[in-house]
């Protein structure tokens, strides 16, 4: 079931994005957390190669990498005011002040349906308000994700 909600996610981002008609899309790194350097199972990489099927030119982003250096068969920019101009959409997983000048107008990111694993209530474990997010045998785990693009 999650394996099938996962592609029905990157399914329907992916038309989502198509359905703009950017020629090209920018991928704002590749990592899915800050401080990560663990990029080989991010979910934006599915995304990515339904992009790819699409028509749509899609460059990347990602400091981590050397410039010039293809990331499977994407491109990796190095320069990061290149990578800004050259992208018709930015997709983001994560609001940066790198992205400020370009927020409102070509980024697809924050607070805008990319959503690519869901969380428990934010800050759970400093918050003892909020309900436990440890689960076990004797607490099962129960979710309901919905996604509304407007």
């Amino acid at each position: 079931a999650i394996v099938a909600a996962n592609k029905t996610r990157k399914d329907y981002i992916a038309d989502h994005i198509a359905s703009l008609s950017p020629k090209t899309v920018g991928i704002y790194r590749l990592t899915m957390k800050s401080n990560s350097d663990n990029f080989r199972q991010s979910s934006i990489q599915g995304i990515m190669k339904r992009l790819t099927r699409k028509g749509i030119t899609v460059i990347i982003y990602e400091p981590t990498l050397k410039p010039g250096q293809k990331f499977f068969d994407y491109e990796v920019c190095g320069d990061f005011d290149e990578f800004k101009k050259r992208s018709d959409m930015i997709v983001a997983n994560r609001m940066s002040r790198d992205l400020e000048d370009v927020k409102d107008g070509k980024t697809y990111g924050y607070r805008a349906g990319l959503a690519l694993e869901t969380q428990f209530y934010p800050d759970t474990p400093n918050k003892p308000q909020f309900p436990s997010s440890v689960f076990g045998p004797d607490r099962p785990y129960h979710t309901v994700t919905e996604y509304r693009f407007v």
